[in-house]
């Protein structure tokens, strides 16, 4: 399972990739710094390492997570794989949460923190449903 976490908060990226690791190292976690470099990084020709999970933030510099969702809607049908796009902010905002309901294109929102529990929620999906 390759799961990106898209976030500008270096150190939130770093705990998260450590809480998948404890959870399960088959886990492959990357992460990038902003919607750009992700976006960057989905389209890139040949790109072997797609991920099964994007845990995508919404307040980042150069490029926003939303700004990152409308580019990804108009290049995910060419994609080999279509990854599951989990919104991960610390907005409270009701505004945010119906946006992410309401898009075809985000599988989910959750409120930080991460928990090992949501961890092992996620990933157990994944495993369970044989997707590995």
């Amino acid at each position: 399972m390759n799961v990106w976490i898209v976030d500008d908060d270096s150190v939130f990226r770093t705990l998260v990739k450590l809480q998948f690791e404890k959870v399960n190292p088959k886990v492959n976690v990357t992460g990038y710094e902003n919607g750009k470099v992700a976006y960057e990084a989905i389209t890139k020709p040949g790109n072997e390492g797609l991920p099964h999970m994007i845990l995508l933030d919404i307040n980042m510099p150069v490029m926003s997570g939303w700004e990152f969702v409308g580019k990804y809607s108009s290049i995910r049908d060419s994609l080999d794989a279509v990854p599951q796009i989990i919104i991960v902010t610390s907005s409270i905002d009701i505004i945010d949460q119906k946006k992410a309901e309401n898009s075809e294109f985000v599988d989910g929102f959750k409120v930080k923190p991460i928990t090992l529990d949501w961890i092992r929620k996620v990933t157990g999906d994944f495993f369970d449903a044989g997707d590995h």
